[in-house]
């Protein structure tokens, strides 16, 4: 009889609901996850409020400390216009009494009345007023050439006074914590595995740690690749100049020319009315071809533009990328609902 009865018993006590001691494990196990939840939002709380402090401490030092910078370079700035203005007078006087010189060659060279202006003869005024005028460019390039090197000198002790700046100001990051990986916040097992709250939660805090690093690093890129976008400055400053006076080169031929086939025309006389005609059309020539090269340098400077400013953007830390992780609001989820 106990045989038969006793899988009916089983059978029986299978079907009943948990006792007392069931319903105190899963109260346990949610009042668990309750406060393991508050302490991970307190933590994240702290966290976030250090690093707003540290952030807020990073930007006063950084602006005083640029302050004081900002007076030496004011300093270097001053002595180097001093120092420009003494130096373009001597380079002026010099390139004066070259002018001089060769204005008297070349007048010397149109005011033989007795010559004919036959080709022959344009082709060798012109030969000798094109030697006059490449001296008189050479002398000024030399200036020109001179001040610019007293100019890139300048950049170049500002520039090392600026990473010394720039030194200083990482260290003060570092000391904040602004240049760490700052570990996420995660939420462990309880009961034997995560729950979906808690799946959610650590989704969310990957991409907050991720935005952290990344609102961090925009903070000091300025001063960290600060060096980096200097010397490329640098670089641009030579490729200007010398860009500026190939220009100058091809438009100075032109315009030498040009300015002696004016000359010509006042020198022709009556009855040289095909001579003075074959000059103008020279110098309509010459005047299309002045053109052409100023579109082709301000094509050149603006495309130049356009590739500095993306390359400024890169150095200077503005193209971070952006975690890969899927959109989703920033903090932790909202609060799993009351259990019934």
């Amino acid at each position: 009889m106990k045989n038969i009865l006793y899988p009916g018993f089983v059978c029986l006590a299978l079907l009943l609901p948990f006792g007392p001691a069931d319903a105190q494990t899963e109260k346990e196990l949610r009042d668990r996850r309750q406060a393991s939840e508050k302490a991970r939002r307190d933590e994240q709380r702290s966290r976030d409020q250090a690093i707003s402090e540290a952030t807020r401490s990073f930007s006063e030092y950084g602006r005083g400390l640029e302050a004081d910078y900002k007076e030496k370079l004011r300093e270097l700035d001053t002595q180097f216009e001093l120092r420009q203005v003494a130096l373009k007078a001597d380079q002026d006087a010099k390139t004066a009494g070259a002018e001089a010189e060769i204005q008297k060659k070349l007048s010397a060279l149109l005011m033989r009345g007795d010559a004919q202006w036959t080709p022959d003869r344009l082709k060798d005024i012109e030969r000798q007023a094109r030697a006059h005028s490449d001296e008189l460019f050479r002398i000024r390039k030399e200036a020109a050439a001179i001040a610019h090197k007293e100019k890139m000198a300048v950049e170049a002790r500002k520039h090392a006074l600026l990473d010394e700046m720039d030194q200083k100001v990482m260290s003060k990051a570092a000391s904040l914590g602004l240049t760490k990986d700052y570990p996420p916040i995660l939420a462990t097992p309880i009961g034997g595995a995560l729950g979906k709250p808690e799946e959610q939660w650590n989704q969310r805090e990957e991409q907050n740690v991720a935005r952290l690093k990344e609102r961090n690093a925009k903070t000091v890129s300025r001063f960290r690749n600060g060096a980096k976008l200097r010397a490329w400055e640098r670089q641009n400053l030579d490729e200007d100049f010398r860009l500026a006076w190939e220009e100058k080169r091809e438009l100075h031929e032109l315009e030498s020319r040009q300015s002696l086939f004016g000359s010509l025309v006042l020198q022709a006389g009556e009855g040289k009315e095909a001579d003075r005609q074959a000059l103008m059309d020279r110098i309509a020539e010459m005047n299309k071809e002045q053109q052409l090269i100023r579109i082709k340098y301000d094509r050149i400077r603006k495309e130049n533009a356009i590739k500095r400013r993306e390359e400024s953007r890169k150095l200077a830390g503005a193209c971070l990328a952006r975690p890969q992780a899927p959109k989703a609001p920033l903090g932790p989820p909202p609060p799993p609902p009351p259990p019934p």
